[in-house]
């Protein structure tokens, strides 16, 4: 079974939302660059959206976040971490890698380094 996942808009709202996210783990930008593997200046044009947000830095983000009790309420709070999401990662597995495996790959790769 295939889900729709606006993938966008699940980026769009993560962008959007990752200085208060940030905030709540009292992370600095170069802290959660460094977490997800991208450079200071990336993680600042994402955030001020002048640079979209590639799905692998979504989901390496995505890790960071709902590895803490608070800011995975705050995904669900602000539809980023959704049914549709939930779904998303779970079907994709059956088909190709699994997204969690890739987002626990990413996590595991980042704090291995």
């Amino acid at each position: 079974m295939e889900y729709e996942l606006n993938k966008t808009e699940l980026m769009t709202k993560l962008s959007n939302n990752l200085p208060t996210l940030r905030s709540k783990l009292r992370l600095k930008q170069s802290e959660l660059a460094e977490k997800v593997g991208v450079s200071r200046q990336t993680l600042i044009q994402i955030e001020k959206g002048r640079r979209p947000m590639q799905w692998v830095n979504f989901l390496a983000i995505l890790s960071v976040f709902k590895a803490d009790t608070g800011t995975n309420e705050l995904l669900n709070h602000f539809g980023i971490y959704t049914q549709e999401l939930e779904n998303y990662l779970s079907s994709s597995g059956k088909n190709s890698d699994n997204s969690k495996n890739q987002i626990e790959k990413v996590e595991t790769h980042k704090h291995g380094s």
